[in-house]
């Protein structure tokens, strides 16, 4: 089969899914749009268009977190982006998108040349469903955070081999060179606990349940969104003496991870976040922009936001992970003063 035979099968291949698929390079410029992604737009052909125009409107890229651009994420990370949208359609009915990301290289060694875009249109979901793809979302840009605290781990440790390696040719003491070998030492362990945590989820992912202590699962996350606390400007109090409830892993690190998330957006000019752990109950303050009154009643509604941004799945799945776990949360939150979480769990035994 001639190169141009095997292109036309492909095209034919994609043209007859019944998904839309986008093709996008790294100047996010959609150079492949299939026969299903033109008909959802209601165009004849997208191929030279940016992305960022062609779905947003915009006229220069998404000014938007990493977590929130999937195209972004994969040239940035070369992780894989799931990703959950909803909009009220013109015929005023919900529309909801998966959305999954992922990356395609070419050469040798492999260069990650585009970004593929699969995006499914769905209409009603089960709660078991939403459970799922909810969690997927979460556990995408968990992802995201955790690649980018690595490649920061890297470029640590980089600079520590270089500085030792200088030492040596300069015949510098054992106690300056031990030194630097300890900070080096403690960037590979960070490296290492990121990755722990990520294959421990996955693990629960696929059906080995896993339990850790909430002190543990707290623990977990702040590494996780450690560079973005700096980045932010968020100044973190922790306090957690005790161990806390003997909870299943999975659930309780996405818990952490949305409401944590949660308040890191509502604090996008800084603030102050706080995590305490008292017995068995979690309690998570920011001083964010807090949520208002009529917002208040919408609250754990699948498919409710308060942001452009998110989903509306956060808080949703954040209470059927909590049932599931037999605990309980709670939220206190004034418009302009910030917002106030507890999870409560039973006691462990």
């Amino acid at each position: 089969m001639s190169a141009e035979q095997k292109r036309s099968v492909s095209e034919a291949f994609l043209d007859a899914m019944p998904d839309a698929v986008f093709v996008i390079d790294r100047e996010y410029k959609v150079v492949y749009a299939n026969r299903a992604a033109k008909h959802s737009l209601s165009i004849e052909d997208a191929a030279g268009m940016y992305c960022y125009s062609l779905f947003h409107g915009y006229e220069e890229p998404c000014a938007v977190p990493l977590t929130e651009c999937p195209v972004r994420a994969i040239f940035e990370t070369g992780a894989p982006a799931p990703l959950i949208r909803s909009h009220i359609g013109a015929d005023n009915k919900m529309k909801i998108h998966e959305i999954a990301a992922f990356p395609i290289s070419i050469g040798y060694p492999p260069l990650i040349a585009y970004a593929g875009l699969i995006v499914k249109e769905n209409g009603a979901f089960s709660d078991e469903r939403l459970v799922h793809i909810g969690k997927m979302a979460a556990l995408g840009t968990m992802l995201i955070h955790i690649v980018h605290n690595l490649n920061s781990s890297m470029y640590v440790i980089n600079n520590y081999i270089g500085a030792i390696k200088k030492q040596c040719e300069k015949g510098f003491a054992k106690e300056a060179i031990m030194e630097n070998f300890a900070k080096l030492s403690n960037a590979a362990k960070y490296g290492c606990g990121l990755t722990t945590t990520l294959l421990d989820y996955m693990r629960s992912a696929n059906g080995d349940i896993q339990k850790i202590f909430l002190k543990e699962a707290i623990e977990e996350i702040a590494e996780i969104f450690s560079s973005a606390f700096a980045h932010l400007n968020i100044k973190t109090k922790f306090d957690f003496p005790v161990n806390g409830a003997f909870v299943e892993r999975r659930s309780i690190l996405t818990v952490l991870f949305c409401m944590i998330q949660n308040a890191v957006e509502a604090m996008d000019a800084g603030g102050t976040l706080s995590i305490a752990l008292s017995g068995n109950e979690v309690t998570i303050t920011d001083t964010g922009r807090g949520i208002s009154e009529e917002a208040k009643k919408m609250l754990f509604k699948p498919f409710f936001t308060t942001s452009s941004k998110g989903t509306g799945l956060g808080l949703y799945i954040t209470k059927l992970a909590m049932e599931h776990m037999g605990g309980e949360i709670f939220m206190d939150s004034k418009e302009g003063e910030g917002t106030k979480v507890r999870l409560v769990f039973k006691e462990h035994k």
